[in-house]
């Protein structure tokens, strides 16, 4: 059985199904256990222009499927349960939390700047400018790779200029990676910068066989560290300096890092030494120990350690001096 009803002539035909070929006003309830077609291909313009009108609100239980784009503004209203998708104040979309279906968690729209926002909460979290500019709504920091206002699980690929406000910092063993430029002609390592580190360090004098030394002395230092190479300056003055059964070379203990080579490019400057026929002082850097030796050299000398013996009992000493090595 169909029913026909055609609006013209005011006819009403009943068999199988419904057909309008008017327009038809419902003022009460429509309900069809069938498949309700719309065949009239009027576009929307309005929320009072189209094929398909309700002046109330339109319930969809399961999916819905849209050939065009869907729109919405403020002065308009429109719900979905459980999640919701509708319209409050000046937001395109609100999504509500899909259990309670009344707590809204997150909201789409766009302001009068023509900026599209995603809010979340009762704020705005990201805004996409008319520009395309995009801005996080939120100053959360971040303390690991798993913090802070923006968190990403793969990398980020960065066309232009990057300018952080901030600190950079890195997970241990991470660095810089500089292999995208061109290598040298020898055997390459690393190109990898993975640290940077500025300090202080407080050095102690001693002999290799220290026997009875007494040694005060004050001896501050500083070191940069970048990657692995280590820069450590100090200056050591003695107010006390006595021994007579100390021996062998003279040290200055307690480096910041251990070096991993030998070092001979430290130079340095004495007072309080006796070394008749040498004129400099270089110090030397051991590989494995945390202490610093010296050499002695001058015209037609050999190359000689800094030893008691050049260091009288009773007297004072300085040594100032730096060195770079590597760890």
């Amino acid at each position: 059985m169909s029913l026909t009803i055609n609006g013209s002539t005011n006819t009403l035909t009943a068999a199988s199904g419904l057909t309008v070929a008017g327009n038809t006003t419902v003022t009460g309830t429509l309900s069809a256990t069938g498949i309700t077609s719309v065949t009239d291909v009027t576009d929307a313009t309005s929320t009072t222009a189209a094929s398909l009108k309700t002046a109330g609100g339109l319930a969809v239980a399961k999916k819905a499927y849209f050939g065009s784009e869907v729109r919405a503004d403020s002065a308009s209203a429109a719900s979905v349960s459980a999640p919701a998708i509708g319209v409050s104040n000046n937001r395109i979309v609100t999504f509500y939390d899909a259990v309670s279906a009344t707590t809204n968690c997150a909201f789409l729209w766009c302001d009068t700047s023509n900026n599209f926002n995603i809010g979340a909460g009762n704020g705005t979290r990201i805004q996409i400018s008319s520009a395309g500019v995009t801005t996080l709504g939120t100053t959360t920091d971040s303390s690991s790779t798993t913090t802070g206002a923006l968190i990403v699980s793969g990398g980020v690929g960065i066309a232009k200029k990057l300018y952080v406000g901030d600190n950079i910092v890195m997970v241990s063993g991470k660095g810089i990676d500089f292999s995208a430029t061109a290598n040298g002609s020898g055997t390459t390592q690393s190109e990898v910068l993975s640290d940077y580190e500025e300090g202080t360090w407080t050095g102690a004098f001693t002999f290799a066989t220290p026997g009875n030394l007494v040694a005060t002395v004050t001896c501050p230092g500083r070191y940069t560290k970048t990657g692995r190479q280590v820069t450590a300056t100090f200056e050591l003055d003695s107010s006390v300096f006595t021994h007579t059964t100390a021996s062998s070379f003279a040290r200055i203990t307690g480096l910041p890092f251990t070096p991993a080579f030998d070092a001979y490019n430290g130079a340095g400057n004495w007072g309080g030494i006796t070394a008749a026929g040498y004129t400099s002082l270089s110090v030397r850097a051991i590989a494995s120990q945390t202490y610093l030796q010296f050499v002695l050299s001058g015209s037609g000398q050999a190359l000689v350690g800094l030893n008691s013996t050049h260091m009288p009992t009773g007297g004072t000493v300085a040594l100032y001096g730096t060195i770079t090595y590597f760890v």
